[in-house]
């Protein structure tokens, strides 16, 4: 259980800072995120670009929190709600057939598709799951199981941050 607890923060403090990291690493990408969030929200543009900072500073935050073994439980219930509300954004932008890219990593002109959905259910799931488990297992003294948890945790985070990459090099014929 420790193993799985460790890799579950390792994958949400991972995913949540290249979230944060790709919407924050330029003007241009984080313009590129405020015209999301206005055609995903459907906000006016002007509050789209004074709320869209808060989204990556909101990901850091909660991304200390889940690192901090104080704090992971915390952090996990962040993640989840957090998670929660952009999937329920995602889903009404494919319900309406919108063509607004999903940033959600910043820099994507992929427009949101059902596999946005889905790699939004796995970290809710991963959330959920990290919330159930941040109390049964406390950080272990075996640095084996931690050193093994981090790197998997983070190896998938890596992978997620990619999710629109993989789908074209798995849809290209």
């Amino acid at each position: 259980m420790v193993f799985t607890c460790v890799t579950l923060r390792a994958l949400l403090v991972g995913v949540l800072a290249l979230a944060a990291i790709g919407k924050l690493r330029s003007r241009d990408r984080l313009r590129a995120f405020a015209a999301s969030v206005a055609a995903l929200g459907r906000i006016p543009p002007g509050a789209a670009g004074v709320l869209s900072p808060l989204v990556p500073c909101a990901e850091l935050a909660t991304a200390g929190l889940i690192a901090w073994p104080p704090t992971a439980r915390l952090g996990c219930a962040a993640a989840l709600a957090m998670l929660a509300g952009f999937t329920v954004v995602l889903a009404g932008t494919l319900a309406r057939g919108s063509p607004a890219p999903c940033n959600c990593f910043g820099g994507s002109a992929e427009p949101v598709r059902a596999g946005h959905l889905a790699r939004n259910g796995l970290l809710l799931l991963a959330a959920g799951s990290g919330l159930l488990l941040s109390d049964a297992a406390p950080v272990p003294a075996v640095a084996g199981v931690l050193v093994l948890g981090l790197a998997l945790g983070t190896g998938a985070a890596f992978l997620v941050s990619r999710w629109d990459d993989l789908h074209r090099l798995l849809t290209t014929h």
